[in-house]
């Protein structure tokens, strides 16, 4: 008999896991379509869903996907394997987790959450402060790890995506990015929509894309040289006062000092160092300075500031600066998210408890790294919630602020310093922004006595553990995307199908762990139930009547 489920596509890795409607005859997927209770049509615009689309039924029956619980019975990496089961895993990862957190302490206990194919972060997060340890993170690290820090610091939040809308937003800078070439193209079009409408464009990028032909000026940037840029763009806006000076006054502090730091980029000199030509720089800032509000990256994240290595925290500097003079949190321009709760989730209450791991009574120690980078540590999230707490009482939710560097982890497991990290559970490829060649080293190391992984498909990382888990993909579990804390909406589906062969949702991994050790971990579905309290509503009649919110 074929059923409707309001379930979420687990196609692709863009993010969203967009909501559908699968029909369903017992274990197989017969067809998907977009519900029309979702906030977009995503599905009927995919550009993936076009090409395949039984794209779902593919993932859920593919012949290289993990079923069973293995196992490791050679040495790391040999390749031979026993097949367990579920409770046996639980079991044995639960009495080596015991015997390292009574040698260790908590602290020795490092969690990597990676790509996103569902809700893992709720578990996660759960888990690790009601444990104890500060050396987690998410697939966010090394996409926004260097950048959103400062923009925390700067104004207290983070902006992420702007939403561009016609007849409102003044300018749309693409600086690297390229939403024109995403999965699906509902943010393009929209700023199609904000051009035929009169908003000026500005493309940055080295490369002819598709935004730079659709583009009032193309700025055609040396690699790597984007923070003379920035600053070039703030020494017209502020030299010409092209900015807000109500917001000046009103709202921030040390204007003057950045005032004398962009005097020695003039667009001169700027033009020599990124290979703009002088008069281009200055029409760009001057078309920012006079078309405000401005959407930096139309609608898309600011791509370029994740490439940039070691000079993407000095652009983010000069960029925030930027934001915060064109426009902030104006409408059509950057918005400054806030904490989950006004989206409709309890998301700090019960999950992101970084104040509850901060002032943990097990915890002795801080994060591995912070010496060396104390902008990642339970020290920079608590100066966070002491400045913000009257107006963000669950301080910021999203895991950014206690995030150790991944050079840090990879020298406490093999060299125990600051001191050592003895077991890691990663889960979706938590490990792959790791410089391999060291982080190989480090999982063959003896130091680590416990390497958990959990996954769909067999990795280079799955080949190293001493645990291989099955992971149910997004249409086998219900799930409630959050993403990290880190966006402005949360949306909800049912499970398709039941997890097939021995697969388990994420969740289950911390839920089941998590009551061996004793800490609190209720079942998947209450805890959805507590999440959604600020909408009044319960999981299964969120997913029935409303499937998202979105203020």
């Amino acid at each position: 008999m074929v059923e409707v489920k309001k379930a979420l596509c687990g196609g692709c890795l863009f993010g969203f896991a967009c909501p559908i409607l699968a029909h369903v005859d017992g274990d197989r997927i017969l067809k998907i379509e977009p519900d029309p209770l979702g906030y977009t049509n995503y599905p009927a615009r995919c550009e993936r869903l076009k090409l395949w689309p039984n794209l779902n039924e593919i993932i859920l029956r593919h012949p290289k996907r993990l079923n069973y619980p293995l196992k490791r019975v050679g040495k790391r990496g040999e390749g031979k394997w026993e097949r367990i089961t579920w409770e046996q895993a639980i079991e044995e990862i639960a009495e080596k987790l015991k015997e390292i957190i009574e040698n260790y302490g908590p602290e020795a206990i490092a969690l990597a959450q990676g790509s996103v194919y569902g809700d893992m972060d709720i578990g996660q997060h759960r888990f690790q402060c009601l444990l104890g340890t500060p050396n987690a993170w998410f697939e966010g690290k090394q996409c926004g790890g260097a950048r959103f820090p400062i923009e925390i610091a700067m104004y207290g939040y983070i902006t992420f995506l702007g939403i561009p809308i016609p007849s409102k937003t003044g300018c749309i800078v693409f600086w690297g990015g390229s939403p024109s070439e995403w999965p699906n193209r509902q943010w393009f079009e929209r700023v199609l929509e904000c051009r035929a409408s009169g908003t000026k464009i500005i493309c940055i990028d080295p490369r002819p894309t598709s935004e730079a032909s659709l583009s009032d000026l193309w700025l055609q940037i040396r690699p790597g040289s984007d923070a003379a840029l920035a600053m070039a763009f703030l020494n017209v806006i502020i030299e010409e006062e092209l900015y807000d000076k109500e917001f000046v006054q009103k709202y921030t502090l040390g204007f003057d000092r950045l005032k004398e730091a962009v005097k020695e980029m003039p667009p001169d000199r700027a033009s020599k160092i990124t290979w703009i030509p002088k008069d281009k720089i200055i029409e760009a800032a001057r078309m920012i300075g006079t078309h405000k509000p401005v959407c930096w990256g139309g609608g898309g994240d600011y791509i370029t500031t994740n490439h940039l290595g070691p000079a993407t925290s000095v652009f983010s500097y000069y960029f925030y600066a930027l934001v915060s003079l064109t426009g902030l949190d104006e409408e059509g321009g950057m918005y400054l998210y806030k904490n989950m709760e006004n989206y409709g989730c309890a998301y700090g209450k019960y999950v992101a408890m970084w104040k509850h791991l901060c002032e943990h009574p097990k915890r002795k120690r801080d994060t591995v790294g912070s010496d060396i980078y104390p902008i990642g540590s339970c020290r920079a999230w608590m100066t966070y919630y002491d400045a913000m707490k009257e107006v963000e009482p669950y301080g910021f939710e999203c895991q950014y602020l206690t995030m150790p560097s991944h050079a840090a982890v990879v020298d406490a497991i093999l060299t125990g310093k600051p001191y050592p990290i003895k077991a890691l559970i990663s889960q979706a490829g938590g490990l792959s922004s790791f410089s391999l060649g060291r982080l190989v080293e480090a999982l063959k190391s003896s130091n680590l006595e416990l390497f958990v992984t959990m996954d769909i498909f067999p990795t280079p990382f799955t080949a190293l553990a001493d645990y291989v888990l099955p992971a149910a993909h997004t249409v086998e579990k219900d799930s409630l995307m959050t993403f990290n804390g880190l966006v402005f909406f949360i949306h909800g589906g049912e499970k398709a199908v039941e997890p097939l062969y021995e697969r388990h949702d994420d969740y289950d991994l911390w839920k089941d762990l998590g009551r061996k050790l004793g800490l609190d971990m209720p079942d998947k579905e209450k805890l959805l139930d507590m999440l959604l309290e600020p909408t009044g509503m319960r999981f299964r009649e969120f997913v029935e009547k409303k499937r998202y919110y979105f203020p």
